[in-house]
């Protein structure tokens, strides 16, 4: 006798069949880097927020209603291809050749995880009778709120609602937490971390990732993708480029995830100025990332200034309690190919640091960061 299927709550959607999407790398959709100090961007995508768990209570009644999450028994797995050509060039001749990018490029999945937030009258030094001196009642409120980067700014998607005839953005905490309880607020702003690149393992038929594992295993999940890329020589090669990356969207959990044996991601870096390479390490821009697995770090950059630009000093710390090894390199905008790797297998934190020299130009950076599992 086959398993009842799991209970759902009363008007919630359900995740029975893949959800199909695609993200277009598309020249007229990808903004060009207007200075050296900016990367190249596309369009931001919401995928979606996802409740792992639908058969269970729901825990915090305000949270579940912010992120209006769709019902995803067991998991969520997300498959995509890679980067398809569907123009009909000439009579019968459709291109699918996948394409293979000169410059730097990646194409980011952030993923956010969300169990419950803390009630506001539970938010108080546990150590200190009553509440914290100019504290408020709201657990992540802010006095002066967030500076969006463009990296928050890529996931600043907002539920309309509707005011009179014309629709107007929802309520939900823009650049800064207004109010605890607001789950898909707390996801984008602070929860959402980019978690792959998945243009590094687009290549077979489909590759796979488990969103609830790199969501920590939490019972609400939600994904956004993002392109960033870096210009060649100084010039933009993506000008003509015409392609689209099909994906789907599955409740459960996939059946080979690609990230358990190799992990690849890739970061936006603008330097801060530091007198000299051995001094990137504390001057510069630094960055934590985390591998999930364990294994080999290897650390590649591109350069997004001209050519003649002084080159940008790039670092790699990898950390536990203390710093367990260091590496460091150069790239100016016409070095390609370069990389740093310390020989420690490592898993867990690492830092990244980029700094332009005194006198330099502050090149912005795409910086990739691949762990290979130990076998």
């Amino acid at each position: 006798m086959s398993p009842p299927p799991p209970r759902t709550l009363v008007g919630m959607r359900a995740l029975e069949a893949p959800k199909w999407g695609q993200y277009p790398l598309v020249a007229s959709m990808v903004t060009e880097p207007a200075s050296r100090t900016l990367l190249g961007y596309g369009p931001a995508q919401f995928l979606g927020i996802f409740d792992t768990r639908p058969g269970e209570p729901v825990w915090q009644p305000e949270v579940h209603r912010s992120l209006e999450p769709v019902a995803s028994p067991g998991g969520v797995s997300l498959r995509w291809m890679a980067p398809r050509n569907t123009r009909i060039d000439g009579a019968g001749a459709v291109q699918t050749l996948q394409p293979a990018f000169e410059n730097a490029i990646a194409l980011t999945l952030y993923v956010g995880g969300l169990d419950i937030l803390p009630g506001p009258d539970t938010w108080v030094q546990p150590s200190w009778p009553g509440r914290p001196v100019g504290s408020t009642a709201f657990a992540f409120s802010k006095a002066v709120p967030n500076i969006p980067s463009i990296w928050q700014m890529g996931l600043a998607f907002q539920r309309p609602t509707q005011v009179g005839q014309a629709g107007a953005p929802g309520d939900s905490g823009q650049f800064g937490l207004a109010e605890q309880q607001d789950g898909f607020g707390w996801m984008r702003l602070i929860n959402g971390m980019p978690m792959l690149d998945l243009l590094s393992y687009a290549g077979q038929t489909w590759a796979e990732a488990d969103l609830w594992e790199l969501a920590g295993g939490t019972r609400y999940v939600a994904a956004w993708l993002r392109l960033w890329w870096s210009r060649f020589n100084g010039d933009n090669t993506l000008a003509s480029m015409s392609y689209y990356l099909p994906y789907t969207l599955s409740p459960g959990r996939p059946a080979a995830p690609c990230h358990r044996h190799s992990w690849h991601c890739a970061y936006p870096m603008v330097p801060r100025e530091v007198a000299a390479q051995v001094n990137v390490y504390d001057d510069g821009t630094r960055f934590q990332v985390s591998s999930p697995i364990s294994g080999t770090w290897r650390v590649g950059a591109e350069n997004n200034g001209n050519v003649g630009d002084n080159g940008v000093h790039v670092g790699l710390e990898l950390r536990g309690s203390v710093i367990l090894n260091r590496a460091a390199m150069t790239v100016a905008p016409n070095q390609h190919g370069l990389i740093i790797g310390p020989t420690t297998v490592h898993g867990g934190a690492g830092v990244l640091s980029v700094g332009y020299p005194v006198a330099g130009q502050q090149d912005a950076m795409l910086v990739h960061v691949a762990v290979s599992g130990a076998q």
